[in-house]
Order: structure tokens, then C-alpha cells, then sequence
């Protein structure tokens, strides 16, 4: 892949949010990043979804523009898109938890409707019981 040349996310809420770091290769780049939370009692629910995920998703489009390459992102996206992401699917807490939010899951199918996927659920549709998260406050592993 040869050495990339590195950057970070340019946004309008400054490096205390967040983190990123972008790696440009020849032929492809890649993002790995640290998405928000929207916080216990979704009191950042707000700022994730309408000026977090909007910021990120017009970054990425200027890599993909600006580049002509492939863009990857990857890390923790804190976000769980369908319910079967989820080990307890449909318990009653989930529409008031970070991650599990209308407006949460609304902003990561968005990012997919802009011409990115979920390489999990691309290769593995339907699979349920592969989680990358477990709650230690709820003891949940």
C-alpha cells in the first residue's frame, strides 16, 4: 500500500469531539473513528445526529470526491442500525438509549443511502447473535 499520508476530521465543534484519523494510500482511504455518544440520558442526542453524523457524512463525501479513491470508515460508529444488531432486540428501553434512537439509526441508513454499506450486513444479512458491544452497566455479557 506504500506510506499514506495522514489527517484528521475538519469540522465546526473543534478536536474535543470525537476522534478520527484519516489515512490516505494510493488507492484507497481509510477513516477509523470514534462517533459520539449521545450521552446516558440523550442529552447530546442533538448534536449527534444533526450536526455529528451530517458533518461526517459530508467529510467522507469530500474524501470520495476530492480523492477519486474508494473511501473505508470504520471504529466505533455507536450505533446499533437494526434491531437484530442488538442481543435483547425490542426490549422497551431501547428507543431511549444511545445508539438505539429513531434519530440515531434514521442517520447511519442515510450514510448508507450515500452510496456507503455495512460490510458485516452485506456479507451476513441475516445474522443475528454477532454483536461488537455489551452494556457493563447492565452487566449484559
Amino acid at each position: 500500500f506504500g506510506v499514506p499520508s495522514v489527517s484528521h476530521f475538519p469540522n465546526s465543534f473543534g478536536v474535543a469531539e470525537g476522534r478520527s484519523i484519516t489515512l490516505q494510500y494510493p488507492s484507497l482511504t481509510i477513516t477509523n473513528v470514534y462517533t459520539p455518544n449521545s450521552g446516558q440520558s440523550l442529552d447530546r442526542l442533538p448534536f449527534r445526529t444533526k450536526t455529528w453524523d451530517t458533518e461526517w457524512l459530508s467529510y467522507q463525501n469530500t474524501l470520495l470526491t476530492s480523492t477519486q479513491k474508494p473511501v473505508m470508515w470504520l471504529g466505533d460508529l455507536n450505533v446499533a442500525h437494526k434491531p437484530f444488531d442488538v442481543w435483547n432486540e425490542g426490549a422497551k428501553h431501547h428507543p431511549k438509549q444511545a445508539g438505539l434512537t429513531k434519530e440515531e439509526r434514521e442517520g447511519f441508513t442515510k450514510q448508507l443511502e450515500g452510496g456507503y454499506f455495512d460490510a458485516f450486513r452485506y456479507l451476513h444479512p441475516d445474522a443475528c447473535g454477532h454483536y461488537s458491544y455489551w452494556s457493563a452497566r447492565s452487566k449484559a455479557r
